[in-house]
């Protein structure tokens, strides 16, 4: 086990500022097995820490009330480890002052993080580069924010949550990425009571995606931009080039919009080929339309959004309380629902 100073103070020589770091409990141990022939793992328990820094900026003050961790070093086959870590921060609190003297201040009730490395080459590699494309087969994380707050100049806002992870893997030697992103409950009492606050998206997720990308070419790109200065001038090239690896896909998957009565959900994706060879297509629901319509039909605010939704509501097909809109991509063409909608899309005829 290892413990932290519970309260320690640093003052600057040359630059006016000055910290002070209080822990009012802490408890960290694990059990460590150096041969990682068996499984290791660490736990960290701290309560009531807080940070104050006194500089030129003035009084900047972080408080969190507590934080745990828990992480895994579990040994699989070939000499190699998969890496397994949870952590979680309660009430955090920090202040701090903007450059016009306005006062910054953040909330958020809990932050929880996760991360799976699978597979962790335990010799590592002689480059970073080279050592991310060959330490592990694949990674996931997520973190999550519950309860944010954000104070400014007068101004204040909060979500209820905010979500991210990301996923990297390579499947048959092809790299695989993937973001998500899920937003819910956006509030402000800035925003005045009414439309526009009714009309604030409840929730907002997506998990953008790219696939197909041969490994070591990406490794090869990624090195490429590092060496060469003029890497940038050269990057469609680059890019272009992958596509002869190809095929690409890129997706946005798990979409979720929540507006008023409306829900939408669904995603897509396509498989580039060559910047002339694109196919592809997706599935989008969307549930309380008829009710987003009536609103909008009979809300000054909204009624220039009326004959969009009608419009989404004529191509779609009906399945139970669904509106349905599949969508196919090939041949230069759109097609809806089977209906061909090319010559709206940009630069159609």
């Amino acid at each position: 086990s290892v413990a932290l100073d519970p309260s320690l103070q640093a003052a600057g020589k040359d630059v006016p500022s000055s910290m002070t770091l209080k822990i009012a409990e802490q408890d960290m141990h694990g059990i460590l097995d150096t041969s990682l022939a068996t499984t290791s793992s660490f736990d960290t328990r701290l309560r009531g820490y807080s940070v104050e820094i006194q500089g030129a900026q003035g009084v900047q003050t972080t408080q969190v009330d507590g934080v745990t961790g828990h992480m895994v070093l579990q040994p699989t086959s070939d000499g190699r480890l998969t890496m397994t870590g949870q952590s979680s921060l309660d009430k955090y609190a920090a202040h701090s002052l903007m450059p016009d003297g306005s006062a910054l201040d953040i909330g958020i009730d809990r932050m929880r993080t996760s991360v799976t490395a699978s597979n962790v080459d335990k010799a590592g590699a002689r480059a970073v580069v080279r050592a991310l494309a060959g330490l592990m087969d694949g990674m996931t994380s997520e973190q999550t924010y519950e309860g944010i707050h954000v104070a400014l100049g007068g101004q204040t806002g909060s979500l209820r949550k905010l979500s991210i992870g990301f996923d990297m893997a390579a499947p048959a030697g092809k790299a695989d990425l993937a973001w998500r992103i899920d937003i819910e409950g956006l509030q402000s009492p800035m925003i005045p009571e009414g439309v526009m606050r009714d009309y604030l998206p409840k929730r907002i997720a997506l998990t953008p995606h790219i696939g197909g990308i041969p490994k070591h070419d990406l490794e090869d790109l990624i090195l490429r931009s590092i060496d060469d200065p003029n890497a940038a001038d050269n990057a469609m090239a680059s890019v272009l080039a992958l596509l002869d690896k190809g095929p690409l896909r890129l997706a946005v998957e798990d979409v979720a919009f929540d507006v008023g009565p409306a829900r939408l959900t669904g995603g897509g994706g396509v498989k580039v080929a060559a910047l002339d060879d694109i196919s592809g297509g997706g599935e989008f629901r969307a549930t309380g339309l008829e009710a987003l319509i009536k609103q909008a039909n009979t809300t000054p605010e909204l009624k220039s959004a009326a004959p969009f939704l009608i419009f989404l509501k004529g191509i779609g097909r009906q399945v139970g309380a669904a509106t349905v809109w599949k969508i196919r991509y090939a041949d230069n063409k759109v097609l809806v629902n089977d209906t061909d909608l090319s010559a709206m899309m940009p630069g159609g005829k």
